[in-house]
């Protein structure tokens, strides 16, 4: 099985972690996948404020040539539907927001995808580098000998 290195961002250590676990360690703790995430309560809580009826507004006012004393009462009411309208397009909302967390959660998913195989992928470049300088260095010794034995040219 194939392993990368995990480098947690201010500590001193790091572990192999395999594909699978970069992926599900990618959906659960990218920075993007836990703001998604914490919208989505935000957006169910506006369902409810979109369908809460407005305060009624009192309004007093007074004369002081009549002394008079004016009070006025309003109640605001969401007639023919805007009300339920309202809170149908809260709820549109909200859902696209719970899709949202989906979509950013694959899209963390291929990311690390992409990432962890890029890595694998330098790793073994570098094996094969290695190998090329071993190999290198092993001819430089055979062709010094050669040269030291006076066989070579």
């Amino acid at each position: 099985m194939i392993f990368a290195a995990l480098l947690v961002p201010g500590s001193s250590w790091a572990r192999e972690i395999s594909f699978l676990e970069a992926r599900a360690a990618a959906e659960q703790l990218a920075p993007d996948v836990q703001l998604a995430e914490q919208r989505v309560p935000i957006s169910n809580a506006e369902v409810d404020v979109a369908g809460a009826l407005n305060n009624p507004p009192l309004t007093v006012s007074t004369a002081h040539q009549t002394a008079r004393l004016g009070t006025s009462l309003a109640v605001p009411l969401p007639l023919f539907g805007q009300r339920a309208t309202a809170m149908r397009a809260a709820r549109a909302d909200s859902d696209a927001v719970a899709l949202d967390v989906s979509v950013v959660r694959r899209e963390s998913r291929w990311a690390a995808t992409i990432a962890w195989i890029d890595l694998w992928e330098s790793q073994e470049r570098a094996k094969v580098l290695e190998f090329a300088a071993q190999d290198s260095e092993r001819l430089f010794q055979i062709a010094s000998e050669k040269f030291d034995a006076g066989t070579g040219p």
